[in-house]
């Protein structure tokens, strides 16, 4: 996102989707993209940049499931799979809880 860059535990990611049409919710906050029609399956994405306060994104949505709920992560880009030390992560579980729970 910009210059900043973001971690997801891999354990958390089912897949990297190019981005397709996202149907907008009237009256939901910016940072929620829109719905996404992912082979049938119906999932809330959210734009990360919008959601961390920065500028939004427009690159690929990386799907997360976190306790058996699933949802998109709209991101700047990829950079891949690595191990990582000493970098900031993204907490999937209380991301996931405040943007299906709270909103």
């Amino acid at each position: 996102m910009g210059a900043e860059t973001l971690a997801i535990p891999m354990s958390h990611v089912v897949e990297v989707a190019s981005l397709k049409l996202l149907t907008r919710l009237p009256g939901a906050p910016t940072w929620c993209a829109g719905l996404l029609n992912l082979r049938g399956r119906v999932l809330t994405v959210v734009d990360l940049g919008l959601l961390r306060g920065a500028e939004g994104t427009d690159g690929p949505v990386v799907v997360v499931e976190e306790a058996g709920r699933r949802f998109g992560l709209r991101v700047s880009r990829v950079l891949g799979v690595q191990a990582l030390a000493g970098q900031e992560a993204v907490d999937v579980a209380a991301l996931g809880s405040d943007v299906l729970d709270d909103h």
